[in-house]
């Protein structure tokens, strides 16, 4: 009867859970279709809201007719975007202005067209393909793996019903009645040994009791001392802290929790790290942790930050705890807060080796920081630079407005001199109105020039104190290591030297002690103020270098060359003012009249056909990065069909490696309008595989430095072989610059170089020169072919 009980409420219960799975399988799945439905409708919604933003994007650059950038907008979006299947561009002609599509065939594909138009007028029809298998896929999947789960978890709950069915129906009731029998049988047994327990248990107790007592006893004496230690713990200044054996905290005192900011309760379970403030290097807690590991105690004075973030200084005692066998079972630490101590230590050493009103270094810390570089100098190479200072007239400022006045007019002159130099740098008053600048890691003499001129300016504004208006300025005398003295006091006397000379010059001004840089650095900044009117004095002009083709003997191209016929310094070569010249912005401007200059040339010589060659020109660092450079080839080649056939460009191998994504750009606005570039100098900066493949050039220029000794130095003839080879491998031609010898010649010629370049065919030559080189070398060449 229970059998046949069981067995039909065991199928209802399986049919009725069957029957829900089945319905509610069929309800998801309906479910799923409806979702899938209303993605489909959202991606559509989506791809229209694309196509109307791309369109308006379109719409602005045909009005503007920039077709190309029409195309490659398209292009780009339709690459770019995952779900753009294809895309169409149609004029209101007819034309079909682009036209590209994936080269992945999709299934599931929805189209849509939008009219481009603009005051009621159709400008083109955008056409694009949707790709909707992401959707598709995503529904597909879901589904199946919804429908393997629901059989999955029917044909689990059949096993689960089907095991419990056979444990309920067909154990046997005898063996149930059996194991009834033997459980009487062995309950008055265990009856039987519990009364005999119980006897043997009352008598250990009695006897336990009397040993309990004396235990109380003891107990009670341990913590009335346990109190007074506990007493003492808590109520001591000083810092108590427990941790366990692995470090981690048990206990902290009220003291602890005072200095630190951290309670009982967040300190403990943690570890000592919680105070932590990463002062310490990692071989200090190596150091502490190897000798209280090893059994001893660690002292030393620690460096911590609380819970609000204060540095506090704590000399602290750590002492291993150990049980009966010696193990270390737990770790005090014992310390005292001695923050103010060391505090009053770094006022009374900053006292000692800082100038009291200015808190700047005086002369005990520069002459120590001073030493310091002059051995960095001596080990690892370079210059020290050290520039005295003077306030001009300060004198005056102390006798008429007074000591307090002149005081805060020495601390703004402080102020100002940080805000000038780097913060590495040194600074230092040496009493009075006289400040020493210590600079390290500056070896040019431009870059000193540009520091001692950022002073000068900073003096220029007029110091406001008390409703005054103070004016001054500074004299600087600067003097360099090792050049100029090989000791501390040697090279102060020699600033302090140059110093005077500025002063007596009017001030204002900087001195070197070296005559020879004084006159150099005066130079180059007359040449830098001549320069400011070169351009429009008309002073710049060109010379044209000629290349030679070395299959052939012809010319086949030619450098233009930039000089600069000044009036105070006469003819100046560029290696003397194109420095000048990058140091501002004159140099884009100069560029661009060299690239004019040079295409109108090219031009006159077509006109009067003598050559149908094209002229390479330089592109300076600040040019490439310029985007004017760019707009100046667009109006070039609007004007002249030819442009392409006029100019090729040379760049060198730093530019194309300092921005690679706006090196890219740049060579590819330029090969758009035609233009060749090579690279000049090959082999002195970043020779790489890696961007001769990745940028579009045309040839490598041989540097003359490996040109200037072959073939008699191994060395460049190997460096010359590899760069003509590596050339040749990537398809580009190979120009040899600074060919002065014949056995450089015919060594190039044997090497399988392309052009070459050099005082041997000819030197720069002005227009008129090179316009008269160039007939009679038509003229040879034409004897030549004629035998």
């Amino acid at each position: 009867m229970i059998k046949t009980s069981i067995i039909k409420k065991s199928r209802l219960i399986a049919a009725f859970m069957f029957l829900l799975l089945f319905f509610c399988s069929v309800a998801i799945v309906a479910l799923l279709s409806q979702q899938r439905a209303v993605s489909i409708e959202q991606t559509m919604e989506e791809a229209e809201h694309d196509l109307n933003f791309l369109g308006n994007i379109v719409k602005q650059s045909w009005l503007n007719k920039d077709y190309s950038n029409v195309e490659r907008i398209l292009i780009e979006w339709a690459a770019e975007d995952y779900n753009t299947h294809s895309i169409k561009a149609v004029a209101a002609n007819g034309f079909e202005l682009v036209s590209y599509q994936k080269v992945i065939k999709s299934p599931l594909i929805k189209e849509i067209h939008l009219p481009v138009i603009e005051n009621g007028k159709l400008l083109l029809t955008l056409s694009m393909e949707w790709d909707l298998s992401t959707v598709e896929k995503h529904y597909l999947t879901t589904r199946n793996r919804f429908i393997a789960g629901v059989i999955f978890f029917a044909v689990i709950l059949a096993a689960t019903f089907w095991g419990t069915l056979k444990q309920m129906v067909f154990i046997p009731l005898e063996e149930e009645f059996r194991r009834r029998v033997n459980a009487e049988k062995e309950l008055q047994e265990s009856h039987d040994v519990l009364e005999e327990r119980v006897s043997i248990r009352t008598r250990e107790l009695w006897e336990k009791n009397v040993e309990l007592n004396k235990l109380i006893n003891e107990r009670v004496d341990a913590e009335t001392r346990m109190k007074k230690l506990s007493s003492a713990v808590e109520q001591t200044e000083d810092i108590v802290l427990i941790t366990d054996s692995n470090g981690l905290i048990e206990y902290v005192n009220p003291a602890f929790e005072r200095i630190s900011g951290y309670s009982f309760d967040e300190a403990t379970g943690k570890t000592p790290g919680i105070v932590k403030s990463d002062m310490h290097d990692p071989e200090f807690y190596n150091d502490l942790w190897k000798k209280i590991r090893s059994g001893e105690s660690f002292s030393d004075v620690f460096i911590n930050k609380a819970k609000n973030g204060r540095i506090y200084y704590e000399e602290k005692t750590i002492t291993p705890l150990k049980n009966e066998t010696g193990e270390i079972i737990n770790y005090v630490a014992t310390g005292k807060d001695i923050t103010e101590r060391i505090k009053d230590q770094e006022r009374l050493q900053f006292m000692a080796t800082h100038d009291t009103l200015t808190e700047l270094p005086n002369r005990a810390m520069l002459r120590d920081r001073l030493t310091h570089a002059m051995e960095q100098v001596e080990r690892l190479g370079g210059k020290v630079v050290i520039m005295f200072l003077d306030l001009d007239r300060f004198k005056n400022v102390n006798d008429s407005l007074g000591h307090p006045i002149g005081d805060r007019m020495l601390k703004q002159s402080a102020q100002r001199l940080k805000e000038c130099v780097r913060k590495g740098d040194t600074i230092a008053r040496l009493g009075g109105d006289e400040f020493t600048v210590v600079l390290e890691g500056i070896n040019d003499i431009d870059s000193i020039n540009r520091e001692a001129q950022k002073i000068i300016a900073s003096f220029k504004e007029p110091f406001r104190i008390d409703g005054y208006e103070v004016f001054s300025s500074t004299s600087i005398g600067i003097t360099v290591f090792p050049d100029d003295g090989s000791d501390v006091d040697t090279l102060l006397k020699n600033a302090d030297t140059a110093m005077y000379r500025a002063k007596s010059d009017g001030g204002n001004s900087y001195q070197y002690y070296t005559h020879d840089m004084t006159r150099y650095a005066v130079e180059r900044l007359e040449m830098h103020n001549e320069l400011l009117h070169a351009l429009e004095r008309d002073e710049f002009v060109l010379h044209y270098q000629p290349r030679i083709d070395m299959k052939n003997g012809t010319i086949c191209g030619m450098e233009a060359l930039i000089r600069w016929e000044s009036s105070k310094f006469g003819m100046v070569m560029p290696d003397k003012f194109i420095p000048i010249l990058e140091e501002s912005d004159q140099i884009i401007e100069v560029g661009k009249w060299v690239i004019r200059t040079a295409c109108l040339f090219n031009q006159d010589l077509k006109s009067h056909d003598l050559a149908h060659i094209k002229c390479s020109v330089n592109l300076s660092a600040r040019q490439f990065r310029d985007n004017s450079t760019i707009k100046l080839i667009e109006e070039l080649d609007k004007g002249c069909v030819t442009l392409s056939d006029c100019i090729e460009m040379e760049i060198t191998e730093t530019m194309l490696v300092e921005n690679v994504e706006m090196a890219s750009y740049i060579m590819d606005k330029l090969h758009a309008f035609g233009i060749k570039v090579s690279v000049d100098d090959f082999g002195t900066g970043y020779s790489s595989m890696s961007y001769l493949k990745r940028f579009p050039l045309d040839a490598l220029k041989i540097d003359r430095s490996f040109v200037k000794d072959t073939p008699g130095d191994p060395d460049d003839v190997a460096i010359t072989q590899a760069i003509i080879a590596l050339g040749h491998s990537l398809n580009l031609r190979v120009i040899a610059e600074g060919v002065e010898t014949e056995a450089q010649y015919d060594f190039l010629k044997e090497q399988g170089c392309d052009e070459i370049q050099g005082f041997l065919i000819s030197r720069a030559m002005s227009e008129e020169n090179f316009k008269q080189w160039l007939i009679e070398h038509l003229e040879n060449v034409k004897k030549i072919q004629n035998g």
